[in-house]
């Protein structure tokens, strides 16, 4: 083989590391916002139920209540959480769009646009699906340390606002992609989802 085929060869990469992990690192507030307001809402109330005065069935019983309960948190938090974060973190990713100076900094970067958009795209959904497991861990953390776990309303939870997640930020991208304004997206996103 010659030297030409050795050194030259011919790749098409459809993500970029770089450029995903800053992202990760530039807009880290969003998911440290994300992991703190579910650690309130579920590990943190989980706490609470063992660390109760009562006795030690009263323990097991408003623990084993909670653990039963942890689903529905997703249709009470989850939905209207998912709708906001999704809108949220959309418009930071996008964010390189709405002026001039950052669109053509990005345009002369050496990453094919495939690239770019599925780096930003992977980076705001890992924003968003990153804390849910670290929530789902603690939360069945704190279950088995109180001696009750349940798989299913967990899993259910994990399930449903990822999925949850997943459509609300998938859209918010897809109107940020088409409208490129900062303005114009969260109009467009209020007014799609109404209908």
């Amino acid at each position: 083989m010659n030297w030409e085929g050795r050194i030259m060869l011919s790749r098409t990469s459809f993500f970029n590391a770089a450029l995903f992990r800053k992202n990760l690192a530039r807009f880290w507030p969003l998911w440290a916002v994300n992991l703190v307001i579910w650690l309130f809402i579920l590990p943190f109330n989980g706490l609470m139920q063992l660390g109760d005065d009562a006795g030690r069935e009263l323990k097991a019983t408003s623990l084993y209540r909670f653990a039963r309960n942890v689903g529905d948190f997703a249709g009470e938090w989850g939905i209207i959480f998912a709708l906001f974060a999704g809108l949220i973190v959309a418009m930071a990713v996008c964010s390189h769009m709405y002026n001039n100076r950052s669109a053509n900094f990005m345009g002369a970067l050496p990453v094919r646009r495939e690239g770019m958009f599925i780096s930003t795209y992977l980076a705001g959904l890992t924003m968003l699906i990153a804390p849910n497991v670290v929530i789902f861990l603690l939360t069945l953390l704190v279950e088995a340390v109180g001696g009750v776990v349940m798989w299913q309303p967990l899993l259910y939870w994990l399930a449903a606002l990822c999925g949850m997640e997943f459509f609300f930020y998938s859209f918010a991208v897809c109107l940020g992609q088409f409208t490129g304004h900062i303005l114009v997206l969260p109009v467009f996103y209020a007014v799609f989802n109404a209908i």
